[in-house]
């Protein structure tokens, strides 16, 4: 603003950033925007609604792991925590190896690059084996 006059000066116009909404387009005679036509001017053929194209399901590799899991999960309740840790372990190191192996990116197994990948699930599959086996009372 001018100190003196009380006015707007250029500097001020370039801090002013607005977008116009629906409410201050131009609009017709029928309160439509002039920039859309109408639904029912449409040709028939734009009004009809097309399918999406069949996406494929879940892969694979995540439901052999949900179902290596509910199997840890069951081996935990039924025999104990020590077998269900070692088949966590062997799950893991499976994982690994299957990412090591499989072409292109599994879904369910590849989160970042593959080298990254394999390392990982093996160090965790490692890991939980090491502690399984040296922790007491497991």
């Amino acid at each position: 603003m001018d100190d003196e006059t009380g006015e707007r000066d250029e500097t001020d116009r370039t801090h002013d950033v607005t977008t116009p909404g629906p409410a201050t387009l131009d609009a017709g005679a029928d309160g439509v925007p002039a920039g859309d036509p109408p639904v029912a001017s449409l040709p028939p053929s734009s009004q009809v609604l097309h399918p999406l194209p069949v996406q494929p399901r879940r892969s694979p590799a995540i439901w052999a792991i949900v179902v290596a899991l509910v199997g840890v999960l069951v081996l935990v309740v039924t025999v104990g925590a020590h077998a269900g840790a070692l088949a966590l372990s062997g799950v893991l190191a499976v994982a690994g190896v299957c990412r090591a192996v499989t072409p292109g990116a599994v879904v369910g197994l590849a989160v970042r690059s593959r080298t990254f990948d394999v390392l990982f699930y093996l160090f965790l599959a490692a890991a939980v084996a090491v502690l399984t086996q040296t922790t007491p009372d497991v």
